[in-house]
């Protein structure tokens, strides 16, 4: 007879009655009264090549060119596929038919605009304007209105103080997502750290800010997509380094060093 929270079951195995916790059966369990009936039925119930047409099935397609782990090809059919739908136009460059990046190779005219690109960051290296090394700070701010900004590098939360002394209208959480093609080929997007509205000389712009402290190639290409990508829109890009924000004209206003 059931008792409280167990129930009364029918072993599977030798057709014995006994109690079981009434959550345990809820998840399947208390078939068996003992370990050793459990141990006496078959794991797979019997179900084998010879009584069992799918097990049959299964097992011919383990065998030989068959089983995937001894062609040892993980993927590279797939891979092959997709590069075949792609070279017939099935499928388009950014993105394969299951979400896969599908790479394209750096052209000529890339190279050309990425070594301009890397020639301006040398110099501004040598004029000590760009360090090369990330060594940046994490934490939350507190605007002048009372909203939280997690910011990634001690220059952004200078950056933050000075927009909130300009007056502007700034926030991190625009959910602009700019794409770009990276030096590897992939797509990618690229996320700029502020947008921020302000008047500067009784006229209303909107700016995109990325604040850096340290570059790379890869950050010279997001700046060149990103500063076509506002002029589209009649957006402004700022793209300013850290060693810029110590001084006091910066602070005080734009002083026309937002557009790149």
């Amino acid at each position: 007879m059931a008792k409280g929270r167990e129930t009364e079951r029918v072993c599977e195995a030798c057709g014995g009655k006994f109690l079981a916790q009434v959550s345990e059966v809820k998840r399947g369990f208390g078939r068996f009264c003992s370990r050793a009936c459990a141990r006496a039925v078959p794991w797979n119930l019997g179900l084998t090549k010879k009584t069992s047409p799918s097990v049959a099935r299964i097992a011919e397609a383990k065998k030989g060119d068959g089983n995937p782990s001894k062609r040892n090809d993980f993927g590279k059919r797939h891979s092959l596929r997709m590069m075949e739908k792609y070279q017939a136009g099935m499928v388009p460059w950014n993105k394969g038919q299951h979400g896969y990046h599908v790479r394209r190779s750096f052209s000529e005219a890339d190279r050309k605009r990425s070594s301009e690109w890397m020639t301006r960051l040398n110099e501004m290296m040598a004029a000590g304007l760009v360090r090369t090394k990330r060594s940046s700070k994490t934490g939350w701010y507190t605007d002048i209105h009372g909203k939280n900004h997690f910011y990634e590098s001690s220059y952004e939360r200078t950056r933050m103080e000075q927009l909130d002394r300009l007056g502007a209208r700034w926030t991190k959480r625009h959910g602009i997502r700019i794409p770009y093609t990276a030096r590897d080929g992939r797509a990618r997007e690229y996320v700029p750290d502020f947008l921020v509205e302000y008047e500067h000389g009784g006229e209303a712009l909107t700016i995109l800010e990325e604040v850096k402290g340290y570059f790379s190639e890869n950050d010279m290409i997001k700046a060149r997509y990103a500063r076509d990508w506002c002029r589209e829109r009649g957006y402004l890009y700022s793209l300013i380094f850290g060693p810029q924000l110590k001084s006091p004209d910066f602070v005080l206003g734009f002083s026309g060093r937002v557009a790149v």
